[in-house]
């Protein structure tokens, strides 16, 4: 009967804790990398590789509703998808993870990704917030490449 009791208090308060995750992530770690293609490219490139690892874009907007790029260039085109929450349950908790993706057009076909990371873990009577997803973020830009790569030779 003492185990029971244990059993539900554990699973009980396991499922207390309030996660908020903002939609807007700030600068703390940016994951950047420049792509040889025109901004209308590498953007249908980064949303199609998002889908394809599970990440559902929620809504595509403009950056400077939430801030002003120090790297934009006058005239350039920029976008900012958010995704989804996604949860991943855990022994004793759960895993929220979301993802800001900026596109901007650059000079001479060449645009520029970034991608920021937040992930809260909620574990009994705790949260954990991190700003790093270096395997997740290296997978993505990787299979960003391989798409345009894909798109180049059968264009050729």
């Amino acid at each position: 009967m003492k185990n029971l009791n244990l059993i539900l208090i554990v699973l009980f308060l396991s499922g207390c804790a309030t996660v908020n995750i903002p939609n807007y992530i700030v600068d703390e770690n940016p994951y950047k990398q420049k792509l040889y293609a025109s901004f209308d490219t590498a953007l249908n490139a980064t949303v199609n590789t998002l889908k394809d690892a599970g990440w559902e874009v929620e809504e595509i907007t403009k950056p400077s509703v939430f801030e002003r790029s120090k790297d934009s260039i006058q005239g350039s085109q920029e976008v900012l998808l958010f995704t989804k929450i996604r949860e991943t349950s855990m022994f004793l908790g759960s895993s929220f993870s979301r993802m800001n993706v900026y596109v901007r057009s650059g000079t001479d076909n060449v645009s520029e990704v970034e991608i920021r990371c937040i992930t809260v873990n909620s574990v009994v009577f705790n949260k954990f917030t991190s700003y790093k997803k270096d395997r997740a973020v290296e997978k993505i830009f990787k299979h960003i490449q391989e798409r345009l790569n894909n798109q180049k030779g059968q264009s050729s």
